[in-house]
């Protein structure tokens, strides 16, 4: 993952090989064995709180609506209950012309993925967790506003709260 330590996104991922799908990946070609997985960057050797076996992750999803922009800002942030520093964030941008959206194939898993990253090109570690977030209403919502253009998410996004704002007001 070539981002910052602190950072993370979502990408495609193929359950049976355990590999990425290419972001160039249209939404009529992907199979039931392709699911959404969160991916984080951590600091090299701060692996500490990843040593649990079970996964300590509380995960809370929400949507930032700024329709006086036309754009419904759907998130997903995930931290771990002994490390209040550790919350992660990420974006989904149901109508982005570069990649398919997650949100309905995240509204039928049972289970959500996470992997971390620590600047080596394997995975430190991969949790998967019961999926508890109720993801139909953020869909809805999404399905509701006409589509917008990448650059008004793009726009949009820059004036959201901050991560530990959003941990406070997420309804999930």
């Amino acid at each position: 993952m070539n981002s910052p330590p602190g950072t993370a996104i979502w990408e495609w991922i193929d359950l049976i090989s355990s590999t990425l799908i290419p972001v160039e990946l249209d939404s009529t070609n992907l199979l039931s064995n392709h699911v959404p997985i969160f991916i984080a960057n951590i600091t090299p050797g701060d692996r500490s709180f990843l040593k649990e076996a079970v996964a300590p992750i509380s995960v809370r999803a929400g949507a930032y609506n700024k329709r006086n922009q036309g754009v419904v800002l759907v998130y997903l942030l995930w931290g771990f209950s002994q490390s209040p520093p550790y919350i992660y964030e990420c974006w989904i941008n149901h109508y982005s012309a570069f990649h398919p959206s997650p949100l309905e194939t995240l509204s039928r898993r049972r289970q959500l993925h996470f992997a971390f990253f620590d600047g080596s090109e394997v995975a430190s570690r991969i949790y998967t967790i019961p999926n508890s977030l109720n993801w139909e209403p953020l869909l809805r919502l999404v399905k509701s506003t006409p589509p917008w253009s990448d650059e008004d998410f793009t726009s949009a996004k820059s004036q959201i709260p901050p991560t530990p704002e959003l941990w406070l007001i997420s309804s999930q």
